[in-house]
């Protein structure tokens, strides 16, 4: 069990004061920050690749032991290329190292996947205008106190692939911003 002593607390609420993140029980969030970018990548890469969309990292150290919790909202277009419902991936990386924790392969599923499928456009150039929602997060082990997270994708069979926006048209009207929130979680 966890026991908590106190010694000297002054406030109420959220605002005390007193008590240092190495203090605070296991599962606490210590730090949050969010990123959100309007800007989008391109891949054709079958393999996992950093999107170039942020290098985020937290206002603080980590303290020792602690976890990092990073959850990724964005969209993904891709054109039409004769196949359907082929799906695509993203990824945490820390620095340089996938840390999806998928049970049977890591290195094809990630920490989530979408296929834009256009409907009632299939078999058509119309796909190109669909985008397709991939929300994934992750609880993982940092290399240091002082990570840095990235988001990484990969397309399927080499195909065009885009985040952040549909693939018809770099206008604005076809954009979404792109989310990374990271939170560092007590020990």
């Amino acid at each position: 069990t966890n026991t908590l002593t106190a010694t000297n607390f002054a406030g109420s609420g959220a605002n005390l004061t007193g008590l240092t993140s190495g203090q605070m029980p296991a599962g606490v969030t210590l730090q949050t920050k969010t990123f959100v970018t309007e800007t989008a990548a391109e891949t054709t890469s079958n393999t996992f690749t950093d999107t170039g969309l942020f290098s985020a990292q937290f206002s603080n150290a980590l303290q020792s032991g602690s976890k990092v919790l990073a959850t990724v909202n964005c969209v993904i277009g891709q054109p039409y290329d004769g196949s359907w419902a082929k799906m695509n991936f993203i990824t945490i990386f820390d620095g340089s190292t996938n840390k999806s924790d998928s049970p049977s392969n890591p290195d094809t599923y990630g920490i989530g996947g979408n296929a834009p499928l256009g409907a009632a456009w299939a078999g058509t150039g119309y796909i190109q205008h669909d985008a397709a929602h991939i929300t994934g997060s992750l609880l993982f082990t940092p290399s240091s106190t002082n990570p840095t997270i990235k988001v990484a994708f990969k397309s399927h069979d080499s195909v065009n692939l885009s985040i952040g926006r549909s693939w018809a048209s770099s206008q604005a009207t076809y954009y979404s911003p792109t989310r990374l929130t990271i939170q560092e979680i007590s020990a």
